[in-house]
């Protein structure tokens, strides 16, 4: 009876630690890519109602950063190299002219954390939204 009593004891206890594992990995928030520019700031769901006007440079913060080639790797293997390109490795960040298509690329990847403007950018609002 001993036996089965410290059998059952240790089934409950693995159960118990395996439920908190799980809820611990599915509770865990996974922080969304931003858009900052002009006091402006856009989630990726918001992208849909505002246009970026092409040519705006950024910089493009990645976490963690060992990701930032990876990132960088995708990009250019969806969108071929850009013409100019500033990866900072020891930061986790790049910099490079973007157009609206290749912003809402990059803020769909995890590794993405913010998407700002490095110079003057045109937001235009596609649909009435207040920011």
């Amino acid at each position: 009876m001993y036996y089965w009593k410290n059998i059952l004891l240790l089934f409950f206890s693995l159960l118990l630690v395996a439920n908190t594992v799980s809820q611990n990995l599915g509770s865990r928030n996974v922080q969304m890519a931003q858009f900052s520019c002009q006091g402006k700031t856009l989630t990726l769901g918001d992208m849909s109602e505002y246009q970026i006007a092409d040519g705006g440079k950024y910089i493009v913060g990645v976490e963690p950063k060992t990701a930032l080639n990876d990132v960088v790797a995708s990009f250019e293997a969806k969108f071929g190299k850009p013409a100019s390109m500033n990866i900072m490795s020891a930061i986790g960040m790049f910099s490079s002219t973007l157009n609206n298509q290749q912003i809402v690329y990059l803020m769909g990847n995890p590794h993405v954390k913010y998407v700002e403007c490095d110079s003057p950018v045109h937001i235009m609002e596609l649909k009435s939204k207040d920011l």
